[in-house]
């Protein structure tokens, strides 16, 4: 696993031959609605077998993440979530309108273990500034070895 903190995620093709765009609000409901939207895409795309169950959990605790550093900005703002996919790998980013970049925390209090499920189930993740917020990505990886910048 590889945290990259404000840096974009590696360059794995030129132009993904899958991409999907979806905007979901900043409520709570949200997050059931990008992962099922998350499994909508894979299962159309093909790719179930090979990325389904972690990009469902990643999805969850990106979106979930975006929402809390949403509310104090601005909760009326859309959360962004993009999907792009080759044959061997899957990009997972989320928008959302906070500047604040996102810390680890120990996972010993209520929350705070979203980022640490995201580094294990991920080949790397990291976080950009983005117009006026930020973008927090993870990708996925056939196989483990193929994290590239």
């Amino acid at each position: 696993m590889t945290v990259i903190m404000d840096h974009h995620p590696p360059a794995r093709c030129l132009v993904w031959p899958f991409t999907d765009e979806h905007k979901v609000g900043t409520v709570p409901i949200a997050v059931s609605a990008a992962r099922t939207h998350t499994a909508e895409i894979l299962t159309e795309w093909g790719m179930t077998d090979r990325f389904a169950d972690a990009a469902r959990l990643i999805v969850s605790e990106l979106v979930t993440n975006a929402i809390n550093a949403s509310w104090p900005i601005d909760a009326s703002e859309s959360i962004s979530l993009w999907l792009s996919a080759d044959t061997d790998s899957l990009l997972i980013e989320v928008w959302d309108g906070s500047p604040d970049m996102p810390s680890p925390r120990p996972g010993d209090d209520e929350g705070g273990r979203g980022l640490a499920i995201v580094a294990a189930l991920s080949q790397g993740w990291g976080v950009y500034s983005d117009r006026h917020g930020k973008i927090v990505w993870a990708l996925l990886c056939r196989s483990r070895s193929s994290l590239r910048s």
